[in-house]
């Protein structure tokens, strides 16, 4: 996939030549690194990747940053091959260097191959950080693995969801809509209950998905009432929380 993202003005375009001209008369670039990398981070910025490769390639000290700069623009601009090559042809690579790789790899839905990328990076004993982990939890949901809801695994789910509480990381309405899931799977009403007032308590209540699936669970729990009441206090044109409701009294 080789289409660029960015549709520059002409006018940005020339204007970034022309200030090109003027470090080059003045001979900047030839004397700081910074203003190189900047100045080939403009051309990615602008969708000018062959002349942000030129003054990448005629840099006589590129760094770690240098790299890390022009995989993010050819991933943003679309070229995940080209920044494929740059990333295993790097003479070193830190932290921000594998986020951006691992990063790129799962928009792309390349998601084993983002997968191998954070195995490799723990291989090289670097820690992994948000921004990592997040890319590569992105790869895992699109390969449909630890998804234990998902797969059948309701007992899984809840605990894994114990562990996530443990670690002491805060679960959003994606989690919630899991677990919750999991609960109408099971049938825990009791478990249903304790997960319906952490909805409440963490202020994820009102999103469309939770109350959803709070409807259907509860429904599903032998508990129509208590769907009922969600669904009252819901808006009324929401299309998805009509269905639910009419799916829990259908079942």
């Amino acid at each position: 996939m080789n289409a660029c993202y960015l549709l520059p003005s002409p006018r940005s375009l020339r204007l970034g030549r022309q200030l090109h001209a003027i470090i080059a008369i003045i001979g900047a670039a030839s004397f700081h690194r910074f203003t190189r990398n900047h100045l080939f981070h403009m051309y990615l910025k602008l969708g000018w990747v062959p002349a942000a490769c030129a003054v990448f390639d005629v840099m006589v000290c590129q760094n770690v940053m240098s790299f890390n700069i022009l995989i993010g623009g050819l991933i943003h601009n679309g070229d995940i091959n080209a920044a494929h090559k740059l990333f295993d042809e790097m003479p070193e690579r830190n932290l921000a260097t594998w986020n951006a790789m691992i990063a790129g790899l799962a928009h792309f839905e390349l998601d084993e191959e983002g997968l191998e990328c954070f195995l490799r990076s723990r291989r090289e004993g670097l820690h992994p950080d948000e921004f990592g982990l997040g890319s590569t939890l992105r790869c895992r949901a699109g390969l449909k693995d630890a998804g234990r809801t998902q797969n059948g695994d309701p007992e899984g789910a809840f605990h894994h969801f114990i562990l996530m509480k443990n670690a002491g990381l805060l679960p959003d309405h994606v989690t919630f809509v899991s677990i919750i899931s999991a609960c109408f799977d099971l049938a825990a009403l009791a478990q249903g209950q304790q997960v319906h007032a952490q909805v409440i308590h963490v202020g994820v209540g009102s999103v469309t998905p939770v109350r959803s699936s709070l409807i259907s669970m509860y429904s599903k729990c032998g508990c129509l009432e208590d769907s009922s009441t969600i669904f009252s206090e819901s808006d009324a044109s929401d299309l998805v929380l009509w269905s639910s409701m009419i799916a829990a009294y259908g079942f």
